[in-house]
């Protein structure tokens, strides 16, 4: 009785970590008709935070409309966006991601750009010349 195991398909966790996760039900009293994603939520939750922030300490003290009425204008264009963010992707990337990525190469290349440039991911030198022509060079470098 000898039993052929057949070869196991490899299992990519990357695959499921890219899926999304659904939520739908919130408890045994509160389900949707239809799932959202969390990232959904999570966007919109942070963007109303935002607006909430700006328009309580700005807007309201310059054009006296009440809260309400703010949070009711808001409230369907912050859904839309956050669910525009949670699908949006740049270069393969989620937004979030590609944001943090950018102030990180920002933070190391952006801050040189006067002396510095990167062409095809190989770090330059602006020439002598170049600076002189821009004003960039100081006396001390001569």
């Amino acid at each position: 009785m000898a039993f052929e195991k057949k070869d196991k398909r490899l299992y990519h966790y990357r695959s499921a970590f890219e899926q999304p996760t659904w939520i739908q039900k919130f408890s045994d009293r509160f389900s949707l008709p239809n799932a959202i994603k969390l990232s959904t939520l999570g966007w919109t939750a942070f963007l109303f935070l935002a607006y909430y922030w700006l328009f309580s300490n700005f807007v309201t003290k310059v054009i006296p409309i009440p809260m309400p009425f703010w949070i009711g204008v808001g409230t369907p264009i912050i859904w839309s966006s956050g669910i525009v963010l949670s699908d949006f992707t740049i270069e393969q990337q989620k937004i979030s991601r590609f944001i943090r990525d950018y102030l990180k190469f920002y933070r190391v290349y952006g801050r040189k750009r006067k002396l510095k440039y990167l062409n095809d991911g190989i770090l330059y030198y602006k020439p002598d010349y170049i600076l002189k022509k821009e004003g960039k060079l100081s006396e001390t470098n001569e």
